[in-house]
């Protein structure tokens, strides 16, 4: 006869098995119930977008004395400036247009990218878009522009064919302006670093993040001089 520590042994090794069976079970459902409610919300999100954009492109925020869309956004719907920008960005860069200039979804390559990966790949240069895949995680496509921003770094030559490099996603959407700017920073090499803009008042929006990085740069090159050049 099994004696009773191994009797207790026996019957609390197959509770545990059942315990274990029950949890994944649960796991596997609240699984489901986290994708099929997040599938919602990103619905929810592409929307709000769209309708944001067309009130920004149309300036229809005026008719209730609102000086920009920040502001109409911030007070009827608590949605934050650096939000706001976002979205006006993922639909002027992904958005399908229509004859009117109005954005009525997003362009057939990125329709099954949610509104979390594409606020990701937003400063993303077309180069580095081709290589984006709707299956990817947030954190792969934050890997991805991390990797090549540090490919950049390690280079002593300028990219061939590339356009507009990485920027901080920051330095996109808030601007201080009812128009979402998008400037080019790139880092050529390990001592050069590059802002670009297409007009004066583009520049001067720069001034902090040229303020904070030539900061970061004197920490490790004391002797680094500002060099502002215009090209034409």
């Amino acid at each position: 006869a099994k004696s009773i520590t191994k009797q207790l042994k026996e019957v609390q090794e197959k509770n545990m098995k059942v315990q274990v069976a029950n949890d994944k079970r649960l796991y596997a459902r609240y699984k489901k119930q986290i994708e099929t409610a997040y599938g919602k919300m990103e619905t929810c999100y592409l929307d709000t977008a769209v309708a944001i954009h067309s009130i920004y492109y149309q300036q229809l925020y005026k008719l209730d004395n609102y000086k920009n869309i920040y502001d109409f956004a911030k007070e009827n719907y608590d949605i934050s400036r650096g939000t706001c920008s976002k979205f006006i960005n993922i639909c002027e860069r992904f958005g399908a247009i229509n004859e009117n200039g109005n954005v009525i979804g997003l362009q057939e390559r990125y329709n099954d990218f949610s509104v979390s990966q594409l606020g990701v790949m937003l400063p993303m240069p077309d180069c580095l878009l081709e290589q984006c895949d709707n299956k990817m995680s947030v954190r792969a496509l934050k890997q991805l522009c991390e990797d090549y921003k540090e490919s950049l770094n390690s280079h002593q030559e300028v990219i061939e064919g590339v356009k507009s490099d990485v920027i901080d996603s920051e330095n996109i959407v808030d601007t201080g302006m009812n128009e979402p700017v998008e400037t080019v920073i790139d880092v050529t090499d390990n001592k050069s670093f590059i802002c670009q803009a297409s007009s004066f008042e583009e520049f001067v929006q720069l001034q902090d993040i040229v303020k904070e990085s030539y900061a970061d740069i004197l920490k490790k090159y004391p002797h680094a001089k500002i060099h502002v050049e215009i090209t034409y």
